[in-house]
This record gives C-alpha cells, structure tokens and sequence, in this order.
C-alpha cells in the first residue's frame, strides 16, 4: 500500500525528507509549494537562504523523565517535553550537532540583562525589586479572594482569563508597575491595537508556574534564593540554519525518483483521503478535519499581526537574542546569527504591528540606527522581509475532544502548536514509527 503525507509544514518536510534517505516511495499531498511554511525562511541580500526573525532550537527537556519517542499518544493536551532528548537524537543524526545561542533583555538604556522573555530569568526582576514589590504583594492578596482570576485556571470554558485582554489581565495579576516596566512596551511594540482583543489566554508568560505572581513574589522576597525552574536551553545548528536546512532537504526531495507531489485543488474532504490508514501521515491542524467533516467545530478567529524582518550582512562571532524593552526604534527584538567565513553573519531585526505603515526607507533608518547604537556595522544595504504572524482566539464552543478520523494521530497538530518543538515532535515520531514497521 502505498505511503502517504498530507501537508507541507516543516513537520512533513522532514519527515519526506527521512523517507528519502531510506530509499521509501511515497505520494506527498500539498495545497500549495511553500514546503517548510515559515520555517523555510527567506533569501537575505545575497539570495540565500535566512531564517525569518529568531529560530531557536529547544534541546534542553527541562529536567523532565525521558520516554521514547513511540509511547507519544497525541499531542492535544500532552506535553511533549519528556520527549524532546529521544526527537533531538534522532534530529542530530539527520542534520549535526547544536551551539548555544544566548538570550539578553535590553532596556532603554540598551544594558543587556538576564532574558524574561524566552529563557524565562527571574534575575532580571531583582533591578525592580522595591518598584515592584509592594503591588505585588496586593496582588498576591487579592487572588486568594478572586480564585477565578488565577492562571492556574486558565484552561477551565468559562475563565475569566479568556474574555480579559492581554494588558487589563497582566495589570491585575502584576500590578500596574510590573506591566510598565516589563510588559508594556514589548506588547505595544509586537501587537500594536490588537493587544486590546487577543484575549489573555493567548500569552504564555502568566500560564507557566515560573510566572505566577506568587511564585515572582517569594523569589524577590528570599534574598540569594535559587530560581524555581530550570533555565531552558536554545541552540542553534553548528553548520546551518532552519532555513538552509529546509531548502538543503527540499532539493534532496525534488531530485529523488521514488515519490510523487500531488498538487490538491483546493480545500480538500478530508474524509476521502483515507486517514484511517497507518500509512496515511496527515500533518494536519485538527480544527481542519473538525470543519471538513462537519462535526460542529467553530474554527478560532485568527488575528494577524503584521510583521516587518529588516535583515544585514554584518561582522558578528557569535549567535545572541536580544529582546527590546524600550528601543527608540520600535523594534521589539533582534538576533545575531555567525556565518560560515570569520565573523561574517546576518543581523535580524524584527518590528510588529506598531511599525507596520512605516515606509521601507524608515525602517530601514531606524533598523541602521539600531545597529549603530549596538556597535554593530552593518556590511551591505539591507534586505526587508514582510509577512503576517497569526494569533488564535480559540473559540469556547469548540468540540476539542471529538475524535479525529486519522490512525496516526500524532500527525495532526492543534492551532497553536507551531513551535519548532512542535514540528520536530510530529516528524520524529512519525520517522520512529515507519522504522518499527
């Protein structure tokens, strides 16, 4: 019978792409030739491949207990921390070793401190202790009377968490301090108006037990405590980017004699397409196969946020991410990114909706700017890239727990879960699994 994968994320691409490397035939089923989606980057000045803003890979599982990749029982709700070591094993053989990239939050007065934002530092909260201290302390107080208000109640259908927006949820969790000084400007800067619409319950950085107030409130508080969690890893591939990656293994695919790319002419039922096969590989978004056949399913409203990626040549030795507080130029972060000759690399420098109607020539003038006040000299006339990121409201009504028609379920994917991570995940289980046949 013959082997099949529908979609083209970079999720199948892998997948394909191990397929390749084992000499297996298969039919690939697309609805269009972006292969890899937005991990498949863009061409910088030179028309090569670049990753589009900052690609992290996520090596580190956190300290979690280790499974094997073939006892993932679905992604809906689970986890897939435990997994990650097994998935990144198997990525390292396909692709190299990893570097570690560092991590920096920049103040308006463009010191770099311990990163909040991604590598999750509580460090950098020490410099604000006494500003912020008291508010929190009231709010603490205050969600022991108002339970429902709590992040640990996030996921209940009627929290008050998924009607509240982003800022009105930070300032009664935080306090109003808390959310100027560490919030504030980095929301604005990436959401613009759409902050004040995208419900709380789409931002991550209250929903994890390392940012509930209670949690910040007791590291303050206990002078030379240890953090509470361990501080993730984010890495890099030694030899290439995602983007290089994805195109490297898309030629590999091209050139290969042994598969078939079938072009669907739109949306197509999924029900004819035999999901329920084990040799069907549906690297699908559920809300799909929930609308397509029917079942009720209320698809999420999606926002999107506009977002312009201004990318240099430039003399750098190593890989950073530096998330912007209160840059004059509006950016809300960059990242440093070595290349293959001696201190020679790209620069990407990332502005979200609040930018978005700025003509080309300003932001390319606030992107130099920005460079010259980082001691960075930019090496070639700059290359911007345009594109839209989604945000999901997810819909109350949604019949999450209806059961998929697929056999391999593993395959398909929720709205949210787009990460690297998520898309490693997907691909490495689906190659353990066509290894065990």
């Amino acid at each position: 019978m013959t082997l099949r994968i529908i979609g083209e994320g970079l999720d199948a691409l892998t997948f394909a792409s191990a397929l390749v490397r084992r000499g297996v035939a298969f039919e690939w089923l697309v609805k269009h030739d972006r292969f890899g989606g937005f991990f498949r980057g863009g061409q910088d000045c030179q028309g090569k491949p670049i990753d589009l803003g900052m690609v992290c890979l996520e090596p580190n599982h956190y300290g979690a207990p280790q499974s094997e990749i073939n006892t993932f029982a679905g992604e809906s709700g689970q986890s897939a921390r435990p997994f990650i070591n097994t998935a990144y094993q198997l990525l390292n053989e396909m692709v190299g070793e990893y570097e570690l990239v560092d991590t920096k939050s920049q103040d308006n007065y463009r010191e770099n401190t311990d990163d909040y934002f991604l590598s999750d530092r509580l460090f950098a909260f020490k410099k604000h202790a006494n500003e912020i201290k008291v508010e929190l302390e009231e709010r603490v107080n205050w969600l022991e009377y108002h339970p429902e208000w709590h992040p640990r109640f996030k996921l209940n259908p009627d929290s008050v968490l998924l009607s509240t927006n982003i800022p009105d949820a930070m300032i009664t969790l935080y306090g109003r301090t808390f959310y100027n000084l560490f919030f504030k400007d980095y929301l604005e800067n990436c959401l613009g108006e759409l902050m004040q619409s995208i419900p709380a319950s789409e931002h991550r950085k209250a929903w994890i037990p390392l940012y509930w107030p209670e949690t910040i409130l007791k590291y303050l508080s206990e002078e030379g405590g240890n953090e509470p969690l361990f501080q993730p890893v984010f890495a890099r591939f030694s030899d290439m980017s995602i983007s290089e990656w994805s195109s490297q293994m898309l030629q590999e695919i091209v050139a290969y004699k042994k598969k078939e790319i079938i072009l669907l002419d739109g949306e197509p039922d999924y029900r004819n397409l035999n999901l329920g096969s084990e040799n069907v590989y549906a690297f699908l978004d559920s809300s799909k196969l929930h609308t397509n056949s029917n079942t009720g399913f209320q698809s999420p409203v999606l926002n999107s946020v506009r977002i312009t990626i201004v990318h240099f040549c430039c003399a750098v030795s190593s890989s950073l991410v530096i998330f912007l507080r209160d840059d004059e130029s509006g950016s809300y972060r960059f990242s440093l990114t070595p290349g293959d000759a001696l201190a020679k690399g790209k620069i990407s420098i990332e502005f979200g909706e609040n930018s978005a109607d700025l003509s080309e020539e300003e932001i390319l003038r606030k992107s130099i700017e920005l460079c010259h006040r980082n001691g960075i000299t930019v090496e070639c006339i700059g290359k911007i890239h345009r594109g839209k990121l989604q945000v999901n409201n997810t819909s109350q009504d949604s019949t999450r727990n209806t059961m998929f028609m697929a056999r391999n379920k593993q395959a398909i994917f929720s709205s949210g879960a787009t990460s690297f991570n998520d898309n490693i995940i997907r691909a490495t289980w689906a190659i353990d699994n066509e290894n065990r046949k």
